[in-house]
């Protein structure tokens, strides 16, 4: 029998499914869920998008903002822009523009000590316009990594 894949909304992101890697856990205030090293699940998800997504979305950026623990103004000084132009990329109103995406990645990387190559990051976005996420799966069988979809 096909074991369920949890729905992990906690993210703020669309589509992100877990295969393992939690408990439910019953106490007397009812049902809960403990992830197992949720840390390494953020990274997990973070390298995927970044290694992964054509342009980042604006819940995307979001999620790797805070995830490195910055605020909007402080992501604003880094990429050169301002912390409302921030807040509009995060919103969906407007699209991040190649340069910061790129600059949004290689930060990101360096954050979770995996620096990537400027070319690699300028071949994962080429220009493609945004796409609806899909499901992504995440197993934490030998550490969280992102699993081939269900």
């Amino acid at each position: 029998m096909k074991k369920k894949l949890f729905h992990y909304r906690m993210s703020g992101l669309d589509g992100i499914y877990l295969t393992d890697g939690f408990d439910v856990v019953t106490s007397h205030r009812g049902e809960g869920i403990v992830f197992h090293d949720l840390p390494g699940l953020h990274r997990a998800i973070g390298r995927h998008l970044v290694k992964n997504r054509k342009k980042l979305l604006g819940k995307e950026i979001r999620f790797l903002r805070k995830d490195m623990d910055r605020t909007q103004a402080e992501l604003a000084q880094l990429l050169s822009v301002t912390g409302q132009q921030v807040a509009r990329w995060e919103k969906g109103q407007s699209a991040m523009p190649g340069a910061a995406d790129a600059m949004m990645r290689l930060l990101y990387a360096e954050h979770i000590g995996e620096p990537m190559k400027p070319s690699t990051v300028l071949r994962v976005i080429d220009g493609s316009p945004p796409r609806t996420p899909k499901r992504e799966v995440f197993t934490a069988a030998r550490g969280w990594h992102a699993a081939k979809a269900a």
